[in-house]
């Protein structure tokens, strides 16, 4: 559903020659992964990673305030990291950025460095779920150019979280 109201945004806001969809989940690398979902429906926050023998996405420590018995389907995804989707399409770099990944951040933004590194991008909108790692980005992206607009934070009785604003 979310995946249709961006498409009706970008008609209507006449920008099918400028964006590019890209249904793809971001991630530092190329594989796949199990989602764990509450429920199915449009605008689901604080969705579970699947607990890997690799030890790769164990954010369940992340999200304790989730019960295992919330967990109602587990579906697989693939997922591609920014920088080799943008290399293997030849998409045009973008010159914004939003992240809204539910404790993936670190993923998100490791698969993204020679796109950050490029310069194209101007604003970049995130939300951090770990006060712990959120200095760790502020930090990253202040060296590449970046400099903080605005921090707000946000806060329900599922997870607090802070949105982050940057630019250059």
């Amino acid at each position: 559903q979310n995946l249709s109201v961006l498409e009706e945004n970008i008609v209507r806001n006449n920008l099918e020659d400028m964006v590019t969809i890209v249904p793809i989940a971001l991630d530092k690398t190329q594989r796949v992964v199990k989602i764990k979902h509450r429920s199915l429906g449009a605008s689901e926050a604080n969705q579970l990673f699947d607990v890997r023998s690799d030890g790769t996405f164990n954010y369940e420590v992340n999200r304790k305030e989730l019960s295992r018995d919330d967990i109602r389907y587990q579906l697989r995804h693939l997922t591609q990291s920014a920088d080799e989707l943008q290399k293997a399409y030849k998409l045009r770099m973008p010159t914004y950025l939003k992240v809204d990944v539910d404790g993936c951040e670190d993923e998100v933004f490791q698969g993204l460095s020679a796109i950050l590194s490029e310069g194209t991008i101007k604003t970049i909108y995130y939300e951090e779920n770990s006060n712990n790692q959120r200095y760790i980005y502020e930090r990253y992206l202040r060296q590449l150019g970046f400099k903080i607009d605005h921090i707000v934070p946000v806060g329900n009785q599922l997870s607090s979280s802070t949105n982050i604003i940057v630019s250059r």
